[in-house]
């Protein structure tokens, strides 16, 4: 089990190759849409309870992918419980009321494999592949955790998980990029987003969840209609529902939950952060919040992305690794959230190279690409290499169901990623940086994490057993002569030129104050009732009393 943000079709668009091309889709509801390329046709219906239903049939293995995704994430969170989602995720592999073993050696009992769970901010889903055979045993043990579980958890079962998600934690924060990408949820996000904690949560929060918390966790966010289920293989759409409906249709439905839909964080200006910290090299790492408001746009983004980098041809890689020599290597980056998602191109800063001369460098390289976009014949290249992934991908149940599941929990259509598809094999060039130079010129948020420098070792220290002594005193001080003048009016003028700076000290004094106050007693009647001023020595035409002069500050 592991905590991950990301969504698995956006990994395979970024880290492999986006899916291009045209493609059908078969499907009970609506109708079955036509289109030349690939078919992935699949079934789709909805029980009484609200629970969503997928079905893909592909009689090629004997066996079938399950995967079961819930609408609940670390988003949903409230603060003071952060990491429940996770947590929880843990605790759904352990018994239930019904079922005294642990999940996974019911499933190594009937022959299951890749069975694992993820939680990201948005979804929490469990997956395994068992053979056709074992997709009665499979359904029940999925179903029984989704209606039963809070009658098997116990406070033994609780601390135990719980020491293994702190476990898990203290690994990660071993990693100094775990440290990076905890700054950046909290710089980048305002604190009260539901994207500004790491899924895994914080320790404070995980100590303190009790068993009570997790049961009203399992009755509020987990059930029938808050839950999509896929079934991708050796099964017809026929019996799918069949089974569905004996195993699943009598789960309580659950309750909707009351959340934000769309939060993209509002940046009126760049920020630049730097990070001291155990990394093994300088790096900057800068990210554009993006709306989710269109995924023909987020799609074109993600081509644009990849058309960035992932190649020594690619735009910034050319500029800032191979012509500047600012960079060991650049990525670029669009992880998807439903609330928003966020584009990043990061580098890694060349030995010898200083961070000023590489930001630069990186400044002009996506000013460049917002300008002119990607060259034709790289886009070219994109899309050709990702009908080879996509087709190699569906020959795989689990990829495919994977799609599906993600398409329908995350958009309301399994059939997604064949948009994703379409949009992809229709875009232009010039649709692409239109794209990119609509988010790349607005205000970011930059990162630059450095190594911590080695200590430096001091210099000889002074004799530290005594104090100095200060000496004498010295006794020649030039003090200003002083001139005292009566005015005509009775007031005493006394001037103390001293040459310098062209100000004067003002003060005038006045023998009032408690001194003259009959109601003060005696030890209190001292004191003078005094005004002072500072002001500069104004230009000799400028000395009249026709107006009060400009000059003076008040």
């Amino acid at each position: 089990m592991k905590a991950s943000n990301r969504v698995t079709f956006a990994l395979l668009l970024a880290g492999a190759a986006l899916l291009s091309g045209t493609a059908a889709v078969a499907q009970t509801k609506p109708a079955p849409v036509a289109s030349k390329g690939t078919e992935v046709p699949f079934d789709r219906f909805t029980l009484p309870n609200g629970l969503t239903a997928i079905v893909r049939t592909d009689h090629s293995s004997p066996s079938v992918f399950v995967g079961i995704w819930y609408r609940t994430g670390s988003r949903d969170e409230p603060p003071g419980k952060t990491g429940f989602a996770h947590l929880f995720e843990h605790l759904m592999f352990q018994s239930t009321a019904h079922r005294p073993q642990e999940y996974m050696a019911a499933l190594k009992q009937i022959g299951a494999i890749g069975a694992n769970g993820v939680t990201r901010t948005d979804h929490t889903a469990y997956f395994e592949t068992v053979p056709t055979n074992a997709l009665d045993s499979a359904l029940w043990l999925e179903s029984d955790r989704m209606g039963y579980l809070d009658g098997g958890i116990t406070q033994a079962l609780l601390d135990e998980q719980r020491r293994v998600v702190l476990n898990e934690k203290r690994q990660g924060e071993l990693r100094p990029e775990e440290m990076a990408w905890r700054h950046f949820l909290t710089a980048f996000y305002p604190a009260d987003h539901p994207y500004a904690h790491p899924t895994i949560g914080s320790t404070a929060d995980i100590e303190g969840a009790t068993l009570d918390d997790v049961k009203q966790w399992f009755q509020s966010h987990y059930g029938a209609g808050n839950a999509v289920i896929v079934l991708s293989g050796d099964i017809d759409a026929a019996t799918a529902r069949e089974k569905i409906t004996r195993y699943f249709g009598g789960i309580r439905a659950g309750t909707p939950i009351s959340r934000p839909l769309q939060w993209v964080p509002s940046l009126t200006a760049n920020r630049r952060d730097r990070l001291y910290g155990e990394f093994g090299k300088t790096s900057i790492a800068r990210s554009w919040p993006v709306a989710s408001d269109s995924g023909r746009d987020t799609t074109l983004l993600l081509l644009a992305a990849r058309a960035m980098t992932g190649a020594p041809v690619a735009p910034l890689v050319k500029a800032l690794v191979a012509d500047a020599g600012v960079a060991m290597n650049v990525t670029a980056t669009v992880s998807e959230s439903e609330l928003g998602s966020v584009l990043r191109v990061a580098m890694d800063v060349a030995h010898g190279v200083s961070v000023d001369r590489a930001r630069a460098a990186l400044d002009a390289a996506i000013a460049v690409y917002a300008e002119q976009g990607p060259p034709p014949e790289r886009l070219r290249s994109i899309i050709a290499a990702t009908d080879s992934v996509l087709l190699r991908a569906l020959e795989d149940n689990g990829a495919t169901g994977n799609w599906l599941g993600e398409g329908q929990v995350a958009h309301g259509d399994p059939a997604y990623f064949l948009r994703q598809r379409d949009w992809i094999n229709a875009a232009r060039p010039d649709e692409v940086r239109a794209v990119a130079a609509r988010w790349l010129r607005k205000p970011y948020y930059d990162l630059e994490t450095v190594p911590t420098p080695a200590p430096r070792a001091p210099g000889p220290d002074v004799d530290r057993s005594a104090m100095p002594s200060p000496g004498a005193f010295k006794t020649a001080i030039t003090f200003p002569t002083v001139t005292t003048t009566t005015l005509a009016n009775g007031m005493t003028l006394v001037v103390a030129r001293r040459p310098g700076v062209a100000m004067v000290d003002l003060r005038l004094q006045f023998p009032t104050g408690t001194a003259t106050d009959p109601n003060t007693p005696p030890p209190l009647r001292r004191g003078r009732s005094t005004c002072s001023a500072r002001t500069r020595v104004p230009p000799a035409e400028n000395q009249s009393r026709g107006a009060f002069p400009s000059w003076v500050s008040s």
